[in-house]
């Protein structure tokens, strides 16, 4: 046998083996890889609430309701002069050229209100920034800025949309007033959430109303608006997703820094401040559970297949962990030979959500904050690439779901904390000013309150602790001013400091505390 031929005989050999090995090799590296999450046993990711389809919701129901409820009224989005209410924003002076009521649209009042408030009578129309005219010709070239005072025009434009959102007010009551309101989970890629956006408008729209009724001496219709906020924040909390609830806080908040404005401009009667008092602890101790939105959350997993069958990881739409489509449609293919299966990947990624529902069902503070960031850090940790992600990780496509979705749930139980401490500290507010009002002076201990008026003095959520109240020396205020507040989420007593109220934030700085003052700070 020639040289040649034998050399042949050994190519035809390797040739033959190499698959075997190649199979080998895979088999090994299969067997060193690691999963990269455990289960924890004992820990229920089902809903408390029962899950409910969108089709499954009947005309009557609280969500059908409040979908016609928040659809923005015919003729809404007009402003009188023809100007698009929702259109571009312009300059005073380009707004003024064209005839334009407002700079930005109605939600101009927004910021024109806390400035200068509703006016009990219409505005005297000014002409070409000269004294009061009496006609309806002429432009009015007063200054239509968020920030000037009001315009005939704005209070016009305000009273007509007033006149357009009563309707949909008594649309709204019988949403909030039918059984077993719950909204529908998401539970599908393809589910969308427009109507969140229009609830947060419809919750702006009634802080303006509020602000209105209360000018005009109406301190009972201002209070069933804020009533309708804080109710319609609980039920698009129910049965919804991460995004519901922060929508819901968004919509708290609000309603919370509408009560103290109109509370601290004496616009609301003792019984009112009492009620809303009651009101604004009730809806604390009703709010939906944290927990349950990561509940909601991980009804991500039954849609896994669906993702498998799309062959793409596009469904967050605008992610940050952007794969190309080929590279996507490819991993999925040859997925199966790293471990992962429609039926792995659901699998770890219910345990995933097992360790997050673990730390969620926990109350918020330092240490569980903590949790979150241990847990994110050791299990999804940034720093892998993606070549170190498939060859020592088990389900590696299991693995880049979570990474596109956990982090965004780091800091959220921070802002349901967050929502209770708004809603607690609002009402021992209001109930301190009832006090004030009735006695003539504020208390000195926050228990003289209980239980003429709150049946109890509510904890912070930060620390577990009674909320903290000044009755005078409140830092940045005069001697006489007063003020509740919590630690907020630095988890450290600052002695009541900030300078905005009620807030975490001021503009680009933070605030040490939460504080609701008896006064505004300066600006």
């Amino acid at each position: 046998m020639s040289e040649e031929k034998r050399r042949w005989q050994r190519w035809q050999k390797v040739a033959w083996a190499a698959p075997f090995v190649l199979l080998a090799l895979v088999g090994v590296l299969m067997g060193l890889r690691r999963p990269w999450v455990e289960p924890v046993p004992g820990v229920r990711i089902k809903m408390t609430r029962p899950f409910v389809r969108e089709s499954s919701l009947g005309p009557e129901s609280a969500y059908r309701l409040l979908l016609e409820a928040v659809e923005l009224p015919i003729g809404a989005e007009e402003s009188p002069s023809g100007g698009g209410m929702a259109g571009p924003e312009l300059t005073p002076a380009t707004a003024e050229e064209q005839g334009q009521v407002w700079q930005g649209g109605w939600t101009d009042a927004l910021e024109k209100l806390p400035v200068h408030p509703w006016p009990r009578q219409p505005p005297p129309k000014r002409k070409n920034g000269g004294a009061a005219g009496s006609g309806e010709t002429g432009k009015d070239t007063t200054d239509i800025s968020p920030e000037g005072p009001w315009t005939l025009a704005q209070y016009r434009d305000i009273q007509r949309l007033r006149g357009l959102y009563e309707p949909k007010f008594a649309i709204l009551d019988r949403a909030l007033a039918a059984p077993n309101p719950q909204v529908p989970t998401a539970d599908s890629v393809d589910f969308l959430l427009p109507y969140l956006s229009k609830v947060r408008q419809m919750a702006r729209w009634l802080s303006v109303s509020a602000q209105c009724k209360a000018a005009e001496g109406d301190a009972d219709g201002a209070r069933k608006d804020i009533e309708r906020m804080l109710d319609m924040a609980d039920v698009v909390c129910r049965g919804g997703c991460l995004i519901n609830h922060l929508v819901g806080i968004a919509c708290d908040a609000i309603a919370a820094d509408l009560t103290w404005r109109l509370a601290t401009r004496r616009e609301l009667s003792m019984p009112i401040l009492r009620e809303l008092a009651h009101s604004f602890l009730a809806h604390a101790d009703g709010a939906e559970p944290f927990v349950e939105a990561i509940r909601s959350e991980a009804m991500f997993t039954s849609i896994v297949p669906e993702l498998y069958r799309k062959a793409s990881f596009d469904f967050l739409g605008g992610s940050t962990f952007a794969v190309p489509d080929p590279l996507s449609k490819s991993a999925f293919a040859f997925a199966f030979l790293a471990g992962s299966t429609p039926t792995t990947t659901a699998a770890n990624l219910e345990a995933c959500y097992q360790h997050l529902v673990a730390i969620a069902d926990k109350p918020y503070s330092a240490k569980t904050q903590g949790e979150y960031g241990q847990f994110l850090g050791e299990t999804l940790s940034p720093r892998r690439s993606a070549m170190q992600i498939v060859l020592s990780t088990r389900d590696p496509v299991g693995y880049i779901l979570a990474s596109m979705m956990i982090p965004a749930l780091d800091r959220a139980h921070g802002k349901a904390a967050q929502r209770d401490a708004i809603l607690r500290g609002m009402a021992l507010f209001l109930a301190v000013q009832a006090y004030e009002k009735e006695h003539g002076a504020p208390p000195e201990r926050l228990n003289q309150l209980v239980p003429e008026y709150l049946p109890r003095v509510p904890n912070d959520p930060f620390d577990g602790k009674p909320f903290r109240y000044l009755p005078g020396s409140v830092p940045g205020l005069p001697p006489k001013a007063w003020a509740v507040y919590s630690i907020g989420e630095d988890f450290t007593d600052d002695g009541g400091k900030a300078q905005s109220v009620g807030s975490p934030r001021n503009g680009r700085t933070t605030n040490p505390d939460l504080v609701w003052p008896s006064q505004d700070y300066p600006k």
